[in-house]
């Protein structure tokens, strides 16, 4: 179970919206002499972000909470965002070679590439409840 604290927004019917807080960096990344992820948090923005999830137990505003994935759900997510449209592009271009060569390649990936990426998104929509992390006070 991936875990991170945040504090409540809102509570609005069966969600409640939370706020995490903002990422930040490690000692020798402050000190310029990390991986630089202080840098990139810095021009990509190290702001806190806003998500919705399934409370547990009774939550009001203003609360101090933990948020809660399990890894599994995780790894779900992953695989529809990452590896589905990955080995369509993959298939799409070796099957577009295997027919018309370089063109059909470049088709080939394309023609694999839409369809995976419309079939993860309908996926994500059809399964967002049973994505959402759970929530629960500290």
């Amino acid at each position: 179970m991936l875990r991170e604290s945040g504090h409540v927004i809102a509570v609005t019917g069966g969600a409640v919206q939370v706020r995490g807080k903002a990422p930040s960096s490690c000692a020798r990344c402050a000190a310029g002499r990390g991986c630089g992820g202080a840098f990139f948090g810095r021009i990509l923005g190290d702001t806190a972000q806003t998500i919705t999830g399934q409370p547990v137990g009774e939550l009001a505003a203003g609360d101090e909470v933990c948020i809660a994935i399990p890894e599994s759900t995780l790894l779900h997510a992953a695989i529809l965002a990452y590896l589905v449209p990955l080995a369509a592009l993959l298939a799409g271009a070796v099957a577009g070679h295997l027919l018309a060569g370089e063109t059909g390649a470049v088709a080939g990936s394309i023609g694999g590439l839409l369809p995976a990426m419309l079939y993860a998104r309908q996926r994500v929509r059809a399964s967002r409840r049973t994505l959402r992390p759970s929530v629960y006070r500290q």
